[in-house]
């Protein structure tokens, strides 16, 4: 499974999801094994979307999905794009 050692800046939330195949990736917001978060990663039209695999119980991970503390609101259907960086997708491309 590669690994993405680059963050979003920011996400925010989608209603409606591009079809398409999802791949899982590890994205790391730290070099600590505890910051780094597996995710399924869709790329369309060179925007990212994030979904997550399982909770994780950590800061970066529940800010990012808005699940709230100890991940109360964990949602496994929540998905999430990438809007800034918006050349993140470099990231995901020629990957298999």
């Amino acid at each position: 499974m590669k690994t993405v050692y680059t963050k979003p800046s920011l996400v925010r939330d989608v209603s409606v999801v591009p079809s398409g195949t999802w791949k899982t990736y590890i994205i790391a917001f730290d070099i600590t094994l505890h910051d780094q978060f597996e995710l399924d990663v869709l790329v369309d039209n060179n925007i990212v979307y994030f979904k997550p695999t399982k909770p994780h119980y950590n800061g970066h991970f529940e800010r990012l999905f808005d699940f709230g503390i100890g991940c109360s609101n964990y949602d496994e259907n929540k998905v999430i794009k990438v809007t800034s960086p918006e050349n993140y997708y470099k990231h995901f491309t020629n990957s298999s």
